[in-house]
């Protein structure tokens, strides 16, 4: 039977969303969310026992210890290998040796806790390494972005503008009337005469610039200036090359970059106010750093759910975007009471393929796969690469008979063509499974999908298989 297993990917799309949760609501202190970060990093690398250490008056305090027996973590919150956590917080690098890792949280280049996991090597490998540091350099921007939050909450009392910060830091999404409430708050808050928000790549939709006040011209006349200084590197003062008090605030790409690492500007905020009137004080520009710093936030967040949900091979969607999509699909069926259903096909003996004309010529026959697939679907489906050479198609409102003939359409297709400029050609094996209606619940029609593609190929291959009778809950 086939499961969905728990990736590095969706435990730091679950960190991320502490983030978002935080900034939504800047009352919440910074220390619980990441220590709660931390605890979801234990529990899903494999870790036996782990913490999040800080520098206390007394040396490394375990703000955070875990262990698969709870009530002795008190006891045993000492004894971790200080000479990894002395090498993770020299080389400002995650550490790791066999059962053992030590990821920095990094805040202006200082080690601020170590977040250390401590298992068995086998449970402990490269994944639970990318894990580690992942959760660690998100608790790194939560911490820095409280830092934030909280100083500008105390500086103004703008609730408005809080929350509007807080949208931009949507699940994978920047959208305009995110930027909108942003550049408005900002000219509020701040008591600016003009504004303009500009993203050197705008995301679809968005246009690349944003401008508010009746004399915002002359910024926009700055625009090519400022984006060609800025994309240069650390600038001085740009605010000063035009009239009147001015703050010019980059966005960034990586808000926490790695040590040597040059930092890539992807836009930024210019405030102005006409001359003769009071020059800005430190706390407009401490909020001008949030919102920028909110804003990159939230394209890095973009940028993150993009390459996450995609497959890099095929471009059809990753396990990621499969996860999503299948509760999607399971939400509409609750909604609309009509069935979806599920085809899960397999390349027959791919590994000859392999074998035979070698992996980059496999790579390419998936390739060639999933643009077959892609140009069958409806626009409310959606394809994903499950693993190796198996897809799944998500078809909503779809019953049994729409779902088969599609299957079947797609078996002698696939059957027709051939497959890069050695001509290889393929066949294909499937299952079908749909829901019974509305009280569908995914994993179920999932696994039925796996046991009637596993019938297909043991009947021969080259064949579809249908479940015999719808799936629901029962």
């Amino acid at each position: 039977m086939t499961t969905l297993k728990r990736r590095p990917l969706d435990t730091l799309r679950d960190v991320d969303g502490l983030l978002e949760a935080h900034l939504r609501d800047a009352r919440m202190a910074g220390a619980p969310l990441a220590n709660l970060a931390a605890a979801m990093a234990i529990e899903y690398s494999g870790a036996d026992r782990g913490a999040l250490l800080i520098d206390g008056a007394e040396g490394l305090e375990a703000v955070i210890a875990l262990e698969s027996d709870l009530s002795r973590s008190g006891e045993r919150a000492a004894g971790y290998d200080l000479e990894l956590i002395a090498t993770a917080r020299a080389g400002l690098r995650t550490a790791a040796r066999p059962g053992r890792i030590a990821a920095p949280v990094l805040l202006d280049q200082r080690v601020a806790s170590i977040l250390y996991l401590e298992g068995e090597p086998d449970n402990l490998g490269e994944d639970a390494v990318e894990l580690a540091d992942g959760v660690a350099r998100r608790i790194a921007a939560l911490l820095r972005s409280a830092a934030l939050v909280d100083e500008l909450a105390r500086r103004t009392q703008n609730v408005s503008t809080l929350e509007a910060l807080g949208a931009c830091f949507a699940a994978g999404e920047l959208r305009q009337e995110h930027l909108d409430r942003a550049i408005d708050g900002a000219l509020g808050a701040t008591r600016s005469d003009e504004a303009m928000l500009t993203l050197f790549e705008a995301p679809a939709g968005t246009p690349r610039s944003t401008v508010r006040g009746g004399g915002a011209a002359e910024l926009q006349a700055m625009e090519e200036r400022w984006s060609e200084a800025i994309a240069r590197g650390p600038a001085a003062d740009l605010g000063a090359s035009v009239e009147g008090p001015c703050i010019v605030e980059p966005f960034w790409a990586d808000l926490l970059p790695t040590a040597g690492a040059r930092r890539r500007a992807v836009g930024f905020l210019a405030l102005r106010r006409r001359a003769g009137r009071p020059a800005y004080e430190d706390a407009d520009r401490t909020f001008c750093r949030a919102v920028a710093h909110l804003i990159s936030g939230g394209l890095a967040r973009m940028e993150y759910f993009t390459r996450a949900a995609e497959d890099p091979l095929t471009e059809t969607g990753s396990r990621l975007a499969l996860q999503l999509g299948l509760a999607e699909a399971e939400s509409n069926a609750r909604e609309t009471g009509r069935a979806f259903s599920l085809i899960l096909l397999d390349v027959d003996r791919f590994k000859e393929i392999n074998d035979r004309w070698g992996h980059l010529a496999g790579d390419e026959v998936l390739r060639g796969l999933a643009t077959v697939l892609r140009s069958r679907l409806r626009g409310t489906d959606s394809v994903a690469r499950y693993g190796g050479d198996e897809f799944v198609l998500i078809l909503p409102q779809t019953d049994a008979e729409q779902a088969a003939s599609l299957g079947e359409e797609l078996r002698a297709l696939i059957g027709r063509q051939t497959f890069t400029d050695r001509r290889i050609e393929i066949t294909v094996s499937i299952g079908v499974a749909t829901s019974s209606d509305e009280t569908a619940q995914l994993q179920r029609v999932l696994d039925a999908a796996d046991r009637a593609l596993y019938r297909s190929k043991s009947r021969g291959r080259n064949r579809l298989t249908h479940v015999d009778e719808p799936v629901g809950d029962g």
